[in-house]
């Protein structure tokens, strides 16, 4: 029996990967514009939250155009072998998918924006919405144990608090807890990757060097300069930090006693 079920999983998967017909998508991507190509279905990878909306041109499938819809790679259109105007497309590959997701957003609804008042000391907060989980929009700014505020002239007075690890673990509002190691790799991969996360989540502006796009209303800003801006967040997640850097989000560890860094809250 449990060698009936690995087939029937395995077919459920195989459907989720591939549909050409008998489907019809919450979203009509009919009239969307190809941005790469593939020779054909058989190179599809799954297609995944990240990729949705994601548009591919098939040159050996008669011409044909898929759209990743709601889990599935739905064709939208036959335009024949005679078709050149796509082949020069760039050719898909994961890290092409990841880079346009941080550029454009890659169809990412825009940020849902709502206010919070921590009792504590009255400060008020802007959170977002990002993939179904509300954060912190700014760093937290409450002062506890060895905490000190940030004092800059990049980010002026938006630096919040900077943490030692044991600081921080309890340092976050009532109904909101420090962010934990797996809800920052949800993030980063909701945003692209950890290649170019740091693209997606930097606050626009003249804080940064390089480039800035704020695709999800993270708003991270630079509160540590040296010679290039860097900002780094404790995680709930033994010690876990990650570093926001140029294009790239990065974890570290086992520093807890060596680095003062910010905080950004998520709703229980």
């Amino acid at each position: 029996m449990k060698y009936l079920y690995k087939i029937l999983l395995f077919a459920l998967v195989l459907a989720g990967c591939y549909s050409d017909k008998g489907y019809e998508p919450e979203i009509d991507y009919s009239h969307a514009v190809p941005k790469y190509r593939l020779s054909g279905p058989s190179e599809l990878p799954l297609c995944s939250k990240s990729l949705e909306g994601t548009v591919i041109y098939m040159s050996n499938d008669l011409g044909s155009i898929y759209a990743c819809s709601d889990g599935l790679w739905t064709k939208m259109a036959e335009l024949g072998y005679s078709e050149t105007k796509y082949d020069d497309l760039e050719y898909f590959n994961a890290d092409s998918v990841r880079k346009s997701i941080a550029l454009d957003g890659n169809d990412i609804p825009p940020p849902v924006y709502d206010m919070i008042t921590d009792v504590r000391d009255g400060k008020n907060y802007k959170i977002v919405r990002i993939d179904g989980e509300w954060w912190f929009a700014e760093n937290l700014d409450f002062v506890t144990g060895k905490s000190v505020h940030f004092e800059d002239d990049v980010c002026e007075d938006k630096c919040g608090v900077g943490y030692y690890y044991e600081d921080a673990v309890n340092a976050c509002p009532k109904g909101f807890h420090l962010s934990t190691k797996s809800e920052w790799y949800d993030l980063i991969e909701y945003v692209g990757g950890e290649s170019y996360a740091g693209i997606a989540l930097k606050a626009e502006g003249d804080y940064w060097y390089g480039d800035a796009r704020n695709t999800v209303g993270f708003s991270a800003l630079p509160v540590d300069i040296d010679y290039y801006s860097v900002n780094c967040y404790w995680t709930a997640s033994d010690n876990v930090l990650f570093d926001i850097n140029g294009y790239e989000v990065e974890e570290g560890s086992n520093v807890a006693s060596q680095r003062k860094c910010s905080v950004r809250c998520v709703e229980d």
